[in-house]
């Protein structure tokens, strides 16, 4: 129920979730039909994260496509403009009606750029070297590629490639989503062999799966994130207390950055 709302001709309304369940999206439907009732229709929804981003496709028969699905139900409530940051496929625009997508560059370039040192920019992967590269040119930075092989019966990441001089660089890996954070971590130990002097993380949608306490392990030193996903929920301790190891969290609020895009 929305209780004691007035709204005017000239507001901008907007519906703010992260949907980390089923039950999110029902909220969301929810609220977008309680605003409705005062007559209220251009709604628009910020959206930070997407969820089945990376079910952008059917890959077998029997696969459900994913992001299809979450784009017809977000679709059937008719928003004006659905705002996200740095959707994980470009089939997000394609799929989901008046997607506004903040680029990752307007998170990430003010973050790093707050380091007076030099420093390089790493793309982990040939699906992160569009972004990185926007990220290079924005801050007149080199930029260097990797690449990394994988079983295609197993999924197991196999050998990864440097092509790039690192060594006694700082270094700035750039992706959009962090899950379990395993390409990063071996990509980690691929650079402090070939000699980087400090390695971090800037990805903007951090869920950390596995925690943080493997990335810290691998030698990363400070992982840069949003709010984008819960992911408190992941490096909380059973006591409810979070870890030391979290001090190499740093987090950016992404909501007022987004709400810019109303």
């Amino acid at each position: 129920r929305v209780k004691n709302f007035y709204p005017r001709d000239r507001d901008e309304v907007a519906i703010v979730c992260r949907v980390e369940s089923v039950a999110d999206l029902f909220l969301i439907a929810q609220a977008r039909d309680a605003l409705a009732s005062y007559n209220f229709h251009d709604v628009s929804l910020i959206l930070p994260f997407i969820p089945n981003g990376r079910q952008d496709r059917s890959m077998v028969k029997g696969d459900a496509f994913g992001l299809r699905v979450f784009a017809d139900f977000i679709n059937a409530l008719a928003f004006k403009a659905v705002i996200t940051l740095d959707p994980h496929s470009p089939i997000s625009n394609v799929l989901i009606k008046n997607l506004v997508a903040m680029p990752q560059t307007g998170f990430a370039c003010p973050v790093i750029s707050a380091d007076p040192r030099p420093y390089k920019i790493i793309a982990p992967d040939a699906g992160s070297l569009k972004k990185a590269e926007t990220i290079g040119k924005s801050l007149a930075k080199e930029v260097i590629h990797c690449h990394k092989s994988r079983d295609p019966a197993t999924g197991i990441i196999g050998e990864i490639k440097v092509y790039g001089d690192v060594k006694d660089s700082v270094v700035y890996i750039c992706d959009d989503i962090c899950d379990g954070g395993y390409t990063f971590i071996l990509l980690a130990a691929k650079l402090k062999e070939l000699g980087a002097s400090e390695i971090n993380l800037v990805v903007s949608h951090g869920i950390f799966s596995k925690g943080l306490a493997p990335l810290k392990n691998a030698g990363i030193n400070k992982i840069y994130s949003t709010n984008s996903f819960n992911h408190r929920q992941t490096i909380v301790n059973p006591g409810g207390e979070i870890p030391e190891i979290s001090d190499s969290l740093i987090v950016t609020d992404i909501r007022p950055l987004l709400k810019s895009y109303l």
